[in-house]
Order: structure tokens, then C-alpha cells, then sequence
């Protein structure tokens, strides 16, 4: 069964691994690679491995993945729970830390637990319907030097806030994508939230960029304890292979997933590297080619944040709860 999944040979890789060649060309062979193809109309989670004379390919077939249920059921749940915020943010501003500091630690905790079920929402919804094609994007030029500036400026603040060092070197060239900004975005900050959740917190978190003849790569770095850097390779799957009750201090396993389907949406992938020091290294790649997207209908802009700070919406997983009170950041 196995015979007509292979490529010819090594030469037919690159084809045969179509979007997600660029990440595997990056892979540094020090480690395990990990990311997803599809195949014949079948996904498979892909775990390459270095071999002395080559390179031992893996492939997995990914259990049924049906949100569509849960997608329905938090498109419902959006509308209160963005009223529920709204009155939040009215109480809150009525009080005086002055008079009783307390209060203000119980608003920003409240506020925290309504970032985290509208991250929620937002992203059972969005992740179903990105799989399924659903989501119209809002494909426009996007200047990648200034963009990766105004949105990595603002990440160091959050991080620094939370006790972190974000350490980031922009490309020294900028290029333009055909890219839907908000998507990437998400994307990016998905990673970051897995960074903060599950790195040594006395360790900067790493982001570098590799500009391709027809690809960006995105990359993340942070070294992890060994049963994190376990459960960050298995990311891409966690929401299929669990139990009927979720470990509450891993989430649901939508961040990852959510990131692979924003770089396929843009012609490029996910992937997950693990050396042996426990460093880990998650990779988005992004195409340059502009005819991917031809086709693709412009939208009007839309914010799915209901009005709530992106990166703090994004991050709210990964961050302590002052970060959520109004006088924090």
C-alpha cells in the first residue's frame, strides 16, 4: 500500500513534497522533522529522520477531522460572549485601584477568561472552515519589511511584560506577498503562544527569516523540557488523538493546526524540527508566487477580535493575568 505514495526518487522529492518543500529544504538534518502532506486526497503527518547514507520518511495518516459541529457552535456563542467583554470593559472602568487593588486583580482575571473562550471560538470557527474552503481571505500586497517590524515590535513588549526575551533579526531585504495580513498574523502568534507555553522561560524565544527565490520562511526557536518538546511535536494532532477529557494545561491542540492551514492557504506549510539539545524549531513557509492566489476574491476588511488587542487575545493562553488589566500595558 505504501508502493504508490513514494516518490520516484530522490530527485522527484521536491515535487512530490509541493508545498512543503520549502521547509524541508530548511530543515538543518540535526533532528527530527515533522509537518503534513497531503497525498491522494488523504493527509498524513510526514516525520523525516537523518540516516547516516539518507533520510528515513515517515507518513501517518491523520485520523477524520470534524469541527464542523463545534464551528456552528461557536459562531452562535461569539455574539454573547462579545457582549459579556463589553460589559467587562464598562465595570472595569469604574474602579479605582486606589480604593481596593483587589478589584482590579478580579477585572483582569475575568478579562483573561473571556480572551481565552473567545480565542477559542475563534478559532474552532476559522479552523474548520480554512480546512474546508470556506474562508475567504482578504488577499492584498503586503510589504513584508514593515509589517514583520510593527508586528514583532509589539510581540517584545508583550513578552517583556510577561518576563520573556523575544529575540528577532529582521530580513535584511523586504519582499511583497499576496497575503491576507490578519491570517498571518494569527499564525505568527499562534507559534509565539506555543513558545511562551511551553519553552524555558529563562531562554529568549528565537525568530529568523529566510527569504526564497519563490518562499519566506518564518521561524521559531525555543528550547523546551523534554515532555514539552514532546507535546509541541504533537501538535498537529493532539485534537484527534485524545481522550474525551483534555489536559487543561495544553488547550485544545487549534493553534498549530490553525498555523499549518494559514500557510497552506498561502502556498507554503508548517513544520516542527527537534534537535537533541531540546531545542525546538517551528517553521512557516509562505509563497511568493502571486498566481497561487489569482483567483482569490478580495474582502472587506473584518475583525474577528471583536474589538479585543489582537496580541493579547492570541497570547492569552501564554500570559500572566496582570498583562490583561487596563493600567498593565
Amino acid at each position: 500500500p505504501a508502493a504508490r505514495l513514494a516518490p520516484e526518487n530522490a530527485a522527484a522529492l521536491p515535487t512530490w513534497l509541493g508545498s512543503c518543500s520549502d521547509a524541508y529544504a530548511a530543515w538543518d538534518r540535526q533532528g527530527g522533522l515533522s509537518l503534513l502532506l497531503s497525498r491522494d486526497g488523504t493527509e498524513y503527518l510526514l516525520t523525516a529522520h537523518p540516516l547516516a547514507d539518507g533520510t528515513l520518511l515517515l507518513l501517518s495518516p491523520q485520523g477524520a477531522f470534524r469541527t464542523d459541529v463545534l464551528a456552528a457552535t461557536s459562531q452562535v456563542l461569539r455574539q454573547p460572549l462579545g457582549d459579556l467583554a463589553s460589559l467587562s470593559q464598562h465595570l472595569a472602568a469604574g474602579l479605582d485601584v486606589g480604593e481596593d487593588p483587589g478589584l482590579w486583580e478580579d477585572s483582569a482575571a475575568i478579562t483573561r477568561h473571556i480572551y481565552r473562550i473567545s480565542r477559542i471560538l475563534c478559532n474552532l470557527a476559522d479552523l474548520e472552515r480554512l480546512r474546508s474552503g470556506q474562508y475567504t481571505p482578504r488577499m492584498e500586497p503586503l510589504d513584508l519589511l514593515p509589517f514583520l517590524e510593527r508586528l514583532l515590535q509589539e510581540c517584545a513588549g508583550v513578552c517583556a511584560e510577561a518576563g520573556r526575551t523575544l529575540d528577532y533579526q529582521l530580513p535584511a531585504a523586504s519582499v511583497t506577498l499576496y497575503a491576507d495580513g490578519v491570517l498571518i498574523q494569527r499564525a505568527f502568534l499562534n507559534l509565539l503562544s506555543n513558545a511562551l507555553k511551553y519553552g524555558d522561560p529563562s531562554r529568549p524565544i528565537v525568530v529568523r527569516f529566510q527569504l526564497l527565490p519563490h518562499a519566506v520562511l518564518i521561524q521559531m526557536r525555543n528550547h523546551c523540557a523534554e515532555a514539552n518538546a514532546t507535546l509541541l511535536q504533537d501538535a498537529f494532532h493532539r485534537l484527534q488523538n485524545r481522550g474525551v477529557l483534555p489536559d487543561p494545561r495544553w488547550g485544545l491542540g487549534l493553534g498549530l493546526p490553525l498555523a499549518e492551514a494559514v500557510a497552506k492557504l498561502h502556498g507554503g506549510t508548517a513544520a516542527v524540527e527537534q534537535d537533541p539539545s531540546g531545542a525546538v524549531t517551528v517553521t512557516l513557509s509562505f509563497s511568493c508566487r502571486r498566481e497561487l492566489h489569482a483567483g482569490t476574491v478580495k474582502m472587506p476588511p473584518f475583525d474577528y477580535t471583536g474589538g479585543m488587542r489582537m496580541s493579547l487575545l492570541e497570547l492569552c493562553e501564554s500570559l500572566p493575568t496582570r498583562c490583561f488589566a487596563d493600567h498593565a500595558l
